[in-house]
């Protein structure tokens, strides 16, 4: 209830009218509130050969980057920040890349990719080249089979990843590793 607020940060949302109510923890002057309608900026769905490059994915609800299906779609320089879920989540088919991408400030995890094919020996070749990862997990701290390892999760032989991660996250991390 609105009635109720009673210290900074607190906040209140009425629903019938879909204004919300923020104590900041602050003067608004000293800082740069903000608030996420959007769940996940880029979705790619089954496209191939998509280049995204030199974006600033920042705040958003869910995972910032999607890939599903498809091949070579590639994510280079790009800084992903303030996303609810997963900073970029690859799964399926073939090809696809994230070079040197800044990713930090995650609700989840950093970077994840799975593909290729279990039912046969087909690898996805996926690759993580260069990439930073930090400050992830903030949102989901606890182990959960869709997110095992938060920071770079991969799943298919011939992935391969040169990723730094630095150390600001509730997980164990993985650095500078080639699974072939």
């Amino acid at each position: 209830m609105l009635s109720e607020l009673g210290s900074p940060i607190e906040w209140y949302l009425d629903r019938a009218t879909g204004v919300l109510y923020f104590w900041p923890p602050s003067k608004l002057e000293a800082g740069n509130p903000t608030v996420s309608v959007q769940n996940t900026p880029i979705e790619v769905d089954g496209a191939s050969h998509i280049h995204f490059k030199g974006l600033t994915i920042d705040v958003n609800r869910g995972d910032a980057v999607t890939v599903s299906g498809g091949e070579g779609v590639q994510i280079d320089h790009c800084e992903v920040r303030n996303a609810g879920g997963w900073g970029i989540r690859i799964r399926g088919r073939r090809h696809h890349a994230v070079r040197h991408c800044h990713v930090h400030d995650v609700g989840e995890g950093g970077i994840e990719l799975t593909g290729g094919d279990r039912t046969r020996p087909d690898p996805s070749e996926h690759i993580a080249d260069g990439n930073h990862v930090h400050h992830y997990g903030r949102w989901k701290r606890m182990y959960s089979p869709e997110s095992c390892c938060r920071e770079l999760a991969m799943w298919r032989p011939t992935t391969s990843s040169t990723t730094r991660l630095t150390k600001r996250s509730p997980f164990p991390g993985t650095s500078n590793h080639r699974v072939q």
